[in-house]
């Protein structure tokens, strides 16, 4: 092969690198801004960026303390890559345990509680029932009761995956993005819309893990009246 050959192969192969590194970069730097149209919804806020690229926020929401996280699912079998939007409501309740109602469940589901608690109970007729009901160390009938219309609709929107309930407050699961169906089909390259996250989704995420924790905190009162006055 002549020099001139292996020289051209050379370049190509260092600009390449190049190119992949500056795609990379400049990638990071759009992850980092996903939750910038959001932020008028906190008080304060801290993001840090994760090795993933995506940013986390902690942030306080009509003074409750709430975390967003993104999490890349490339894992579950002929579907897209998913980058599931979690939203935490950290506010302690009197929940001696942990409920998990995880939809369209394929047991691929590595980011969900679901899989590690060790009853499973009967989901309500009113609730999709193409998902597990799972619990661990609590008075489940009480609680699911407080929850019990308000799931329905929640769980109206597709892209809704899990809520998790428990000592610790309440945790939302919502697919955020799909990936691109033509470079993931062709290459196997995850490549998700880099625009930012729209603020009426989050906030409406945000809404509904208040609407619950509020209801799970009015049940934590009754139940520890009960109790206290058997």
């Amino acid at each position: 092969m002549h020099p001139f050959v292996y020289i051209l192969l050379l370049v190509l192969f260092f600009y390449l690198g190049w190119r992949f590194l500056h795609d990379q970069k400049i990638a990071k730097t759009r992850r980092l801004l996903f939750f910038d149209d959001c932020l008028p919804l906190f008080e304060d806020y801290k993001i840090t960026q994760t090795l993933s690229g995506y940013p986390e926020l902690t942030g306080s929401y009509n003074k409750k303390t709430v975390r967003l996280e993104l999490i890349v699912d490339t894992t579950a079998f002929r579907k897209l890559p998913s980058l599931w939007l979690v939203v935490s409501l950290n506010s302690p309740l009197q929940l001696k345990g942990t409920i998990d109602y995880l939809v369209r469940p394929d047991n691929t589901e590595f980011y969900s509680p679901a899989w590690l608690l060790p009853l499973s109970l009967p989901v309500p007729e009113t609730w999709l029932q193409h998902a597990i009901l799972r619990a661990e160390g609590v008075d489940s009938e009480l609680w699911v009761d407080r929850v019990r219309q308000m799931i329905p609709l929640l769980f109206e929107d597709t892209h809704m995956k899990e809520l998790t309930m428990g000592h610790n407050g309440v945790r939302l699961v919502c697919q955020a993005k799909e990936a691109s169906r033509a470079s993931y089909t062709t290459m196997r390259y995850v490549n998700f819309d880099q625009s930012r996250l729209d603020a009426g989704f989050v906030r409406n995420l945000i809404e509904w893990s208040v609407r619950i924790h509020s209801e799970l905190e009015q049940a934590g009162v009754v139940h520890e009246d009960q109790y206290k006055y058997a």
